[in-house]
């Protein structure tokens, strides 16, 4: 029993290909991708190194400015100072607590030390409505009780001290029970005791609500003249400092673009009697793009997975170093992850459009797949005086003799 096959089979019958033929060339893609990756290192790696700029661009643009959450006033609306030499301190506290409710209490007294730098005594409550984020506990515990202290590392490091020890200020011996911190200010330096324990503040801080505010907009407190009245200043809205740097991505990637458009149309030169004979087996020319795009896809793919870890073990590295000199904490998980999604997808776009370029031109077929004979040639008739030229031309060369 014989099967004839009539004709040749219709290449481009099926557009699509059909999902098994996707899938087989998107497989096919991914083994030509593992075994000539380090072909593709220039790509590679300018993919790699774009999403990790970007990544720890993002990170240092967004945490070097102080983060919302620790501004100046704690979480206050209004700071109302008044000075240790008012006479009328204690019943000024109480007309403005009186006026606009509870307020956080901050008193301030410089001490000596018997060195050349006063330290400041601070008594306030690390739990306090509006001052609370401007206290952490770095080690230790914070003072619970008159006697204790707890102490900035600057101030513990200047004077020997260490959590259960003590320190000898102003002709008393304090019982170290902490390490604290000012997290919207790093350099600030003090000695933070409980409410109560300051005699004779040289300064007392009012931290006040969003009421008050409103009322003493004008920067005066009626009936107390010596307050000195300090509100947020307003924010001015602009553009990110995270989205110009996913426009410097932008225009990075688009000169990475054109030497991946290089690299990728030299590949496709070196696949191209693999792509001649996938095209012989039935491999219509959207199947053959395909391959292209799919190395495209993997390579963008694996670009992005190696920058994101470069970048982020870049930015964990380099945060500490970014604490020290803004002077303020600095949370490493505090990322815009957003920008980063972004610059991730604009990598495998970049590289996807890249490798497809060289797939849009039309792939020969490979010289082994049977084809129609070709159809004979017409003989050429010569007219005129050229075929007497072209016959005494042959009879007078020695070859025809």
């Amino acid at each position: 029993m014989s099967t004839a096959l009539e004709g040749l089979p219709d290449l481009d019958a099926d557009a699509g290909g059909g999902i098994v033929a996707r899938r087989a060339v998107i497989r096919w893609g991914w083994r030509l991708f593992r075994r000539e990756w380090r072909q593709q290192l220039l790509v590679l790696g300018l993919l790699t190194v774009a999403v990790a700029a970007t990544i720890w661009g993002a990170s240092v643009v967004t945490n070097a400015q102080l983060p919302p959450g620790y501004p100046t006033f704690g979480t206050g609306a209004a700071q109302v100072t008044l000075p240790g030499s008012d006479p009328q301190l204690a019943a000024d506290i109480a007309t403005i607590a009186g006026r606009w409710g509870s307020a956080d209490l901050v008193e301030k007294q410089n001490i000596t030390t018997g060195t050349g730098q006063p330290v400041q005594l601070r008594a306030e409550s690390p739990h306090g409505h509006y001052s609370s984020p401007m206290l952490s506990l770095v080690s230790g515990t914070y003072p619970a009780g008159p006697g204790q202290v707890a102490l900035t590392s600057q101030v513990a490091a200047r004077y020997g001290a260490h959590v259960g020890g003590t320190w000898h200020a102003a002709g008393t011996t304090w019982q170290v029970t902490g390490i604290v911190q000012d997290p919207s200010n790093l350099a600030d330096e003090f000695a933070l005791v409980v409410p109560g324990q300051v005699t004779h503040p040289s300064q007392v801080v009012m931290l006040l609500g969003p009421a008050a505010a409103q009322e003493i907009g004008g920067g005066t407190v009626p009936g107390v003249p010596a307050a000195h009245v300090l509100l947020p200043t307003e924010q001015v809205s602009g553009v990110s400092p995270t989205v110009l740097i996913l426009v410097v991505e932008v225009l990075g990637l688009a000169f990475i673009g054109l030497v991946s458009v290089a690299s990728f149309s030299v590949m496709a030169q070196r696949r191209l009697r693999a792509l001649g004979m996938l095209s012989a087996i039935g491999a219509t020319e959207r199947n053959v793009r395909l391959v292209m795009i799919a190395g495209g896809l993997v390579v963008g793919a694996t670009a992005a997975l190696a920058g994101a870890v470069l970048g982020l073990a870049a930015w964990i590295t380099y945060a500490p170093t970014l604490q020290r000199g803004t002077r303020h904490v600095v949370d490493a998980a505090h990322l815009p992850w957003w920008a980063f999604a972004i610059g991730v997808v604009l990598a495998i776009v970049t590289s996807a459009l890249a490798s497809r370029r060289p797939g849009l031109r039309r792939w020969p077929r490979s010289r082994w797949w049977p084809r129609c004979p070709a159809a004979p040639r017409r003989p050429r008739r010569c007219t005129g005086l050229l075929c007497p030229a072209s016959s005494f031309s042959r009879s007078a060369s020695p070859a025809w003799r």
